[in-house]
């Protein structure tokens, strides 16, 4: 402000180069295919050379050479003969890799009895997810003053229903708006300026802050989160619980997904790849169901066997907050023919599975891997936890993340041991 204080700040993050160059020692045994032939190394070093390239439009060329307005560069100036906002804006890094190697073994050596694995069939009692959709997002960011926390502010965001519904809305724009300031004065006027700023059009076509950029921001309704970063695995293995559950702050890909579920993990062990066609590589796995936290650090044990840095796919789910509506759950006579499709947590079907059981590989891999050769569906459940919700520890529970009237985002240390505190002032 005028006099100098200081309480907001604004970064613009680079977008990186467009060319990623590192090496990597994972010191371990790598299973892969090589043009279709297994191979089983023990790396020493890997490599990761990856092209990300950024193609900008065209633009501002003279009419005699028009045609090539809206056109890719290539590398040539974007605008003409000038360069706006910058030049050689084609270096910086592109949305998605084209070509490249991902981890690709430099130095190895062969295992040639990687063949020497234990199977056993038998038949087992497997759950598979049912489809389910989330109609809640948010992006918070935190107010400072003099340096210190002072407050934070949170938009949430809405979802339409799956189904055909007569009422569909816009779900790009903040439905509820919130904040909670400790401070009075320049702070929670600014803070209020911004939520008004950020939902409401004044009479424009869209809010004067619709292109505001936070850091901190949910997974969107999808829920889908991709990372290639170890660190950000293993924080989130440790962050949940035994039914899937973060507990505690964790970002993967970007997304803050504290309080969200896990539902189902995937993997991609490509080391080399040109456009969608992967060259060499190891197991790769689509997202599977993935319902507790035993299949979660098996799941990820799995992965790291086919790569030095495999890139994880994992879908997260947010209860909704809000009360249930009529299901068969909250009423218990209902018609027959009563279509019920809205639960606030997730349902599972039960299958009888014929499954092969690897349960050891040469030389001390005894990571569990189950391939379900065929099954039966047996009837759907609400999803299964291990631990009931009653008798989670106060240490494991989640914060709150969602603003709500009359509740304080900050608690005492023993908050699970007690309501929240309600502000009525």
């Amino acid at each position: 402000d005028t006099g100098g204080k200081k309480f907001a700040e604004v970064l613009r993050p680079g977008k990186g180069c467009c060319l990623e160059c590192y090496p990597d020692f994972p010191m371990r045994c790598i299973s892969g295919q090589f043009y279709g032939m297994p191979i089983e190394i023990f790396t020493c070093c890997s490599c990761t050379l990856e092209s990300w390239p950024f193609f900008p439009k065209m633009k501002a060329w003279p009419k005699q050479l028009g045609f090539l307005n809206g056109l890719p560069t290539f590398g040539f100036p974007h605008n003409y003969l000038f360069c706006d906002p910058v030049c050689c804006e084609c270096v910086g890094k592109g949305p998605k890799m084209k070509c490249g190697l991902t981890g690709f073994p430099c130095i190895c050596v062969g295992n040639p009895c990687s063949c020497c694995a234990c199977f056993c069939p038998c038949p087992t009692w497997t759950t598979k997810e049912l489809p389910i959709t989330s109609t809640i997002k948010y992006e918070s960011f935190e107010v400072t003053s003099d340096g210190q926390t002072a407050g934070s502010v949170q938009f949430q965001f809405r979802g339409n229903s799956p189904f055909q519904s007569g009422y569909t809305h816009d779900e790009e724009k903040p439905l509820f708006a919130a904040m909670e300031i400790a401070k009075d004065g320049i702070t929670g006027l600014v803070s209020s300026a911004i939520l008004v700023a950020r939902s409401f059009g004044l009479g424009l076509p869209t809010p004067i802050l619709a292109g505001l950029e936070v850091q901190n921001k949910s997974p969107s309704y999808d829920g889908e989160v991709s990372t290639d970063l170890t660190a950000e695995v293993d924080a989130l293995m440790e962050a949940l619980d035994d039914n899937n559950r973060v507990t505690k702050k964790c970002t993967v890909g970007k997304r803050n997904v504290n309080g969200y579920t896990l539902l189902a993990v995937g993997y991609d062990n490509a080391w080399a790849r040109i456009g969608p066609i992967m060259v060499c590589g190891g197991k790769s796995s689509k997202r599977k169901d993935c319902t507790n936290k035993e299949k979660f650090v098996n799941a990820v044990k799995l992965a790291r066997e086919g790569g030095s840095r495999p890139l994880f796919l994992f879908r997260f789910y947010m209860e909704d907050p809000e009360r249930e509506i009529i299901n068969r759950n909250t009423l218990k006579d209902v018609d027959n023919k009563f279509y019920d499709f809205f639960y606030t947590g997730g349902r599972e079907q039960v299958r009888l599975a014929c499954t092969c059981i690897r349960f050891w590989k040469f030389p001390f891999n005894c990571t569990v891997e189950k391939q379900h050769l065929c099954s039966i569906g047996c009837g759907n459940r609400p999803r299964k936890r291990v631990i009931p919700v009653d008798a989670v520890k106060p240490s494991k529970a989640p914060a709150q993340l969602l603003m709500t009237p009359g509740k304080k985002m900050v608690q005492p240390k023993n908050a699970w041991e007690q309501p929240a505190r309600a502000d009525n002032k």
